[in-house]
């Protein structure tokens, strides 16, 4: 197994809530959440950034049926911004299960050059109604992308932290489909 082969740690929870336990399907130990009292359920958001490759509509139409599976078990709201060569993510939830998802993230090859842009606590969320909602960069509105271009590209791997948390509130009042005018 590559995370124990790798000694992959698990996601940062507070050492209280979290134990040792044998995975049965797997042969080999996992951690496993016991408690989700305390900060570990504080309403986190997570903000990253990542290249991809030669991904076909398919395999994008996977990754959000899967998200939003996920997402609804988890409590997790969020978006996903695709570009030509990259993703942009904002996920909202619990601590734990922000954390979690993120790990999952970490382990995808369909992800490169993962890069966490902004982390913390908030008070609420963005994207209330979207497990995951899937955004094409090329549709969103030319003259909201047009303040976060960088040499004509959508390029969030190279915005500061603070336009990308404002381009989410952008794209959280609904009003930034290009298309749905």
């Amino acid at each position: 197994d590559w995370l124990n082969a790798n000694e992959v740690a698990a996601p940062c929870f507070p050492s209280d809530s979290m134990v040792a336990a044998p995975d049965t399907t797997g042969g080999y130990t996992k951690f496993r959440t016991v408690s989700q009292s305390g900060s570990a359920t504080a309403l986190t958001r997570l903000i990253y950034s990542s290249h991809h490759s030669d991904l076909d509509i398919e395999v994008f139409d996977n990754i959000l049926s899967k998200s939003r599976e996920n997402n609804a078990r988890d409590s997790i709201t969020g978006a996903l911004v695709i570009s030509e060569d990259g993703f942009m993510q904002l996920l909202q939830g619990s601590r734990c299960a922000v954390g979690q998802c993120f790990f999952r993230i970490m382990m995808d090859n369909r992800h490169d050059q993962i890069q966490v842009v902004s982390c913390g606590d908030v008070n609420q969320r963005l994207f209330k109604e979207w497990t995951m909602h899937l955004i094409r960069a090329s549709r969103i509105k030319q003259e909201i992308m047009s303040h976060y271009l960088i040499d004509g590209a959508f390029r969030p791997d190279l915005m500061s932290e603070f336009a990308l948390a404002d381009l989410c509130r952008t794209l959280s009042d609904d009003d930034w489909d290009a298309e749905a005018a």
